[in-house]
């Protein structure tokens, strides 16, 4: 990066401006006409262009990462007007500005989109509208000193810094049982039990773990039910390692990641125990070739806990919703999470409608349309729908409506051409779901999960999911989990 007294702070190389980017900076602060960027992003002066761009970065990059994540980029917009800025709008936002839909904006991302990118003049100037205020006259001086600190700062070697990301990945995968994308109270409590050990896990470390859940930024209330984001837990535990550790994760990311690998080994033995039971990517689901089933078995039936795969593709291959009983087992939900699917889950519809009040029915409701539509046509394939239930009794004979039928709960009654209809896919892919005697379409199925055994799913989940007398119910047998 050489636009003159520019530079982006604390970004990797490999994760700076492409030379394409760079041009076009350069030529929107540079320029003696009016530009996209003066006019698109609320900036006056094209002279000062490029800086303002520069500390428009810097103001949501919070911690210096090279990255806006979307939790700064909700904390910083939500200041300006919650009402407008809701949490369905900043997602629209992030997936308009996200080219490589990683789920975070780079400074070539922030670049392009600020010099005309896909959006609306008033989105770009929003954005501009929370950057620090400085007079024009000490603009050059301000710029040199920010390109001056950040040469002074030390910049965290790319190999080490992907290291620590793939270890922290690992570690929350560890505590987020269900996958949601966020760990409960319960969860981390959990999962602390499985790392310190039943016998070392007593009052005193259990109240300890829930002071720092709370002071990690954890939202809601013991009641309703309390969450700690991805974002805030990863600063958390990583604060907590540089504080235990002594280890600077800004200059040695990957001496830290080896320092959590040793000091944490036991929650990275968990993940590998579960992908060791996992298939083959690919062929999670597929009913194996060769084999010829008479008749289906009689539902509900028990299995080991390595069986669980064998008697979901059983169940599939004869058009058969499948629900799954874990009896309180993590391990089943963990497997299953390891698998090709399409995912909808219900704890994270509970929270955002009535836990966090960040989205509507309608809104859920429309997600879960496109999951099921993800399934139906995932890249020209099939693969299943997962609904994971946890340990919740969602009413899904409430939840349905014409976004999400019914009726996918009954395979005889959910066809090619019921799905057509409703336009949940083209007729060009209708035709190639229907060639080969529909052999696409039979890698979808719905597989229910739930923590619940098989007295309590027949007592709070037979009138929630339609069509629960026909479902083929697996049970795992706890005894076979050591």
């Amino acid at each position: 990066f050489r636009c003159p007294s520019l530079r982006p702070p604390q970004i990797p190389t490999d994760r700076r401006m492409a030379p394409s980017s760079v041009a076009v900076a350069k030529t929107g602060a540079r320029s003696k006409k009016p530009t996209a960027a003066s006019g698109r992003s609320g900036i006056d002066d094209v002279d000062t262009a490029a800086g303002e761009i520069l500390k428009a970065f810097q103001t949501f990059d919070k911690n210096g990462d090279g990255f806006i994540s979307r939790d700064e980029l909700s904390t910083l917009l939500q200041t300006l007007d919650k009402a407008v800025w809701t949490q369905r709008k900043i997602t629209s936002l992030l997936r308009v500005i996200d080219r490589d839909r990683n789920g975070k904006i780079d400074y070539d991302e922030f670049v392009r989109w600020m010099m005309g990118g896909p959006s609306t003049d008033k989105d770009r100037k929003a954005v501009m509208s929370v950057v620090p205020k400085t007079g024009t006259s000490s603009q050059v001086g301000s710029e040199q000193a920010l390109a001056a600190e950040a040469a002074e700062k030390p910049v965290a070697d790319a190999e080490g810094q992907a290291e620590l990301d793939k270890v922290l990945e690992q570690m929350f995968e560890f505590y987020d049982e269900d996958g949601d994308g966020q760990i409960e109270r319960i969860e981390i409590l959990n999962g602390e039990e499985r790392r310190i050990g039943k016998l070392d896990f007593g009052p005193k470390v259990r109240k300890a773990t829930v002071e720092w859940f709370k002071q990690a930024g954890a939202e809601g209330t013991p009641v309703a039910g309390m969450y700690l984001s991805k974002e805030k837990w990863r600063a958390a535990i990583v604060k907590s390692a540089v504080e235990e550790a002594g280890i600077d994760a800004s200059v040695e990311p990957g001496k830290l990641a080896a320092w959590f690998r040793e000091n944490r080994a036991n929650l990275f033995e968990d993940t590998k125990t579960a992908a060791s039971l996992a298939p083959a990517s690919g062929a999670e689901f597929e009913t194996k070739e060769g084999v010829a089933v008479k008749e289906p078995p009689t539902y509900p039936l028990t299995c080991e806990f390595k069986e669980v795969a064998e008697k979901i593709n059983e169940a599939a291959s004869f058009q058969r919703t499948v629900l799954v009983l874990s009896s309180g087992l993590t391990e089943v939900e963990t497997f299953l999470q390891y698998r090709m699917n399409s995912l909808l889950d219900c704890k994270q519809i509970i929270s955002e409608t009535l836990v966090k009040k960040t989205k509507s029915t309608e809104e859920a409701q429309a997600d879960a349309r496109e999951a099921l539509a993800k399934a139906m046509n995932s890249s020209g394939f099939c693969k299943p729908l997962h609904v994971r239930l946890n340990n919740s009794a969602f009413d899904f004979n409430k939840f349905c409506c014409d976004d999400f039928p019914a009726e996918v709960f009954n395979p005889k009654v959910w066809t090619i051409e019921n799905a057509f209809k409703r336009e949940f896919f083209d007729s060009g892919h209708k035709l190639a779901l229907e060639v080969e005697d529909g052999k696409k379409w039979k890698d979808f199925f719905v597989l229910i999960s739930s923590t619940f055994d098989l007295e309590k799913a027949k007592e709070f989940l037979s009138d929630k999911i339609p069509c629960f007398d026909d479902l083929a119910v697996i049970i795992v047998d706890p005894a076979s989990v050591s």
